[in-house]
């Protein structure tokens, strides 16, 4: 199950450019998430490890941008953890991936839920905001939600006629993944991410997903607490390595 998460993933979440090279995909988007500008190792290696690094390298040097590497422990790449070390990658972003079988989806509340198919300008200067994404970045962050293929929508629940919470959804192959999920500064502690993320359950349900899943650091307390609370649970933890310096 792991690999096909990881999978759906990268389509769900897809980079601007994309390289794929030896089992290795190498994706590159202005530095908007490390998912998006991440080596992700998707099978075993036929060619030299330090001849793949190097190209790597090299690859994300004519972007100006140094490669993070991506560890979902598909496969075992404790040979690769090690090398990397060796040359000053450090550890960061330690994560996880949690699901939720949507036969145990609970009562859905009743709130003003609304979701685009289309990526509208209003969507996507409410997501820059709530986010808090650097005016850099936008470009990368625009492409990035314009390029997803699968099925998706681009959520938002609204209190007293103004925008309180956002997210993005991607339904693919009986999955619906979520991502992006904020809430306005001035409504938090309302509830209202609970009931988006509820209500974006229930019409991935209705487009034929019987399972959710999504991403979330795991220094992030409130976020793992919410979606615990709702009855997501930790199927397996992934991490990145990069050079800081």
């Amino acid at each position: 199950m792991n690999e096909l998460l990881e999978e759906l993933a990268l389509n769900a979440w897809p980079g601007v450019r994309q390289v794929h090279f030896d089992h290795w995909v190498l994706r590159l988007s202005g530095n908007h998430t490390r998912r998006a500008n991440s080596v992700n190792f998707l099978g075993p290696s036929t060619l030299p490890l330090d001849f793949k690094i190097d190209f790597c390298e090299e690859a994300y040097s004519r972007f100006n941008t140094s490669p993070v590497f991506k560890f979902a422990g598909l496969y075992d790449s404790s040979t690769i953890d090690s090398n990397l070390a060796n040359r000053g990658y450090q550890i960061e972003g330690n994560a996880m991936v949690m699901t939720h079988d949507l036969d145990q989806l609970r009562a859905v509340p009743s709130v003003d839920y609304r979701v685009e198919s289309d990526l509208s300008a209003a969507w996507f200067d409410l997501a820059a905001a709530m986010l808090e994404i650097d005016p850099g970045r936008l470009p990368y962050f625009e492409k990035i939600l314009s390029n997803i293929v699968p099925d998706h929508g681009f959520a938002s629940v609204w209190h007293d006629g103004k925008p309180a919470a956002i997210g993005l959804a991607v339904v693919e192959r009986g999955w619906i993944g979520l991502f992006d999920i904020v809430t306005s500064t001035q409504f938090r502690r309302m509830g209202l991410g609970n009931q988006l993320v509820l209500n974006m359950m229930k019409w991935g349900k209705e487009r034929g997903a019987t399972a959710a899943y999504l991403q979330v650091v795991e220094t992030n307390t409130p976020a793992v607490s919410l979606y615990s609370k709702i009855g997501y649970t930790p199927l397996y933890r992934y991490w990145y390595r990069a050079k800081t310096g």
